[in-house]
Formats: C-alpha cells, structure tokens, sequence
C-alpha cells in the first residue's frame, strides 16, 4: 500500500505518511499551500473547535459544540435569511431553495464563509429538520478561522448597520 510500488519495504513504506506530513508542513511554514495535508493534529482539535465556537457566536450563530469530529452544527434560527435567496434556484438546490441552503449561499456571498447546508445530507422526508441550521469544518489552519471571525464581524456590522439580514428586534427584517 504505502511505499510498496517499486519493491519498497513495509517497514520503509510506514514512514512515507510521515514523511509526507513533515514536507506538509514545512510546505505550509513557508507559505505554500498544502490542501489534504493540512490538517490539524488530533490533539489540537479542541483548540480549533474552541475558535471556531468563538467565530460562530461573533457571527450571531449559535455553535451545537460536539464530543468530537471535525464540524460544528450551528443554529441559525435568529438571522433571518433575505428573500431573494430564498427564492434563488441552483441545480443542487432546485426552487424553491430550502432555508438552510439560502442562509449558506447568503453566508458565503454576503460574509465570505462557507458552510454546508446540513440538509444536503437527508432524506427528502427530513429535510425541513436541517432548516435552521448550518455545518462548518474546523479542520482548517487557525488562521483560516481567525479570518473567518474577522469577515463575521464586518458582515455583522454591515447588518447591524441596517443591511438586509438581521432582525430589527421587532421581528421584522431590515431593509
């Protein structure tokens, strides 16, 4: 498997993933990209969680913090999606599009975060379960998330200001 192709030896073959770890990070210590490789270390997961905990509750969301994994559910039932992305069609989300596909389009245009429409993964039958809510991955350098906090905080205080999206505390939408 690892290292086996060119008459490698198991033993030899065990160090290529980490060898290939080591150049992932000196790759991303020089700057470089490193895409699948960079990856945080298994023990520093809850640190990376703990920023993005922070990032999501910055943004208004309410983070559903798990024992573990590499996504974070959050509850997005008190920012309120503008229509015109409600009423928006794309070929993975056909008309009309469900709410959390919309608040993760608007997310994704409006602030500059992406996250993962949490329905995509149901069945049709449970779909709506997922509508006040979106998934975001923490497996990202930390400065990925800190960027993040920082586009949540100008989207929050473009909204704030009286852009379309947040609730003016009457339960009616900011024009």
């Amino acid at each position: 498997m690892w290292g086996r192709e060119k008459g490698g030896s198991a033993a030899r073959g065990l160090l290529l993933p980490v060898r290939a770890l080591r150049k992932g990070r000196r790759q991303a210590d020089s700057g470089h990209p490193v895409r699948f490789l960079d990856v945080p270390p298994l023990l520093s997961l809850p640190y990376y969680s703990t920023l993005l905990v922070d990032a999501l509750r910055t943004a208004g969301l309410e983070p559903i913090v798990p024992e573990g994994g590499f996504f974070i559910i959050a509850d997005t039932s008190n920012i309120q999606v503008p229509p015109r992305y409600l009423g928006e069609s794309t070929p993975a989300s056909p008309n009309p599009m469900s709410r959390d596909w919309a608040f993760c389009r608007y997310l994704t245009l409006e602030a500059g975060v992406a996250a993962i429409p949490p329905s995509a993964f149901y069945k049709e039958e449970h779909k709506h379960l997922a509508k006040n809510h979106a998934r975001f991955a923490f497996c990202k350098a930390d400065a990925s998330i800190v960027e993040a906090k920082a586009r949540f905080l100008r989207w929050r205080g473009k909204d704030e200001a009286g852009a379309v999206g947040l609730e003016n505390g009457n339960g009616k939408e900011e024009a």
